[in-house]
């Protein structure tokens, strides 16, 4: 249903960042089509540079490719579009978490705990963290073994 709004909303007007991003993250989540996502998110950011979640989005979908540092500089810029949302502070938290920057990954989620104390995204976020130290003090593990993040 989701995608068939945002596909009827670009057929009225094909210059709406939102659906274009709402069909990107389709893409890259249900259809696995990275490179057509990745247009489309560039689409959407061109259309509207301050979109937050589309920043976001993006964000999301380069760090589960792997590219961390594309990944996490687009969640960087979503969070300079946002500070106070919720989910990009807690994403930002992820990105760092992938990017093996794990003290800073869990700085990262008390902050967005300071927003919001039950917000559950960022006590999960707290949960992969405690995991991954958890996990690479008993099994250092180099960056060529591993994407990013040991639970990806």
């Amino acid at each position: 249903m989701t995608q068939a709004a945002a596909q009827k909303a670009l057929d009225l007007d094909d210059q709406l960042a939102e659906p274009q991003a709402v069909l990107a993250v389709v893409k890259y989540n249900y259809d696995w089509d990275w490179a057509t996502a990745e247009k489309m998110f560039q689409r959407a950011i061109t259309l509207n540079p301050n979109y937050a979640t589309a920043r976001q989005w993006y964000g999301e979908c380069l760090l589960y490719q792997g590219r961390i540092d594309g990944g996490t500089a687009e969640i960087e810029h979503a969070y300079e579009l946002d500070p106070a949302s919720l989910i990009i502070n807690t994403q930002r938290g992820f990105a760092y978490l992938w990017g093996r920057q794990l003290e800073r990954a869990m700085g990262q989620y008390r902050k967005t705990l300071e927003l919001e104390p039950n917000y559950s995204t960022a006590l999960c976020g707290l949960g992969h963290y405690t995991l991954n130290k958890s996990f690479t003090a008993k099994f250092p593990v180099t960056k060529t073994q591993s994407c990013g993040c040991l639970l990806s």
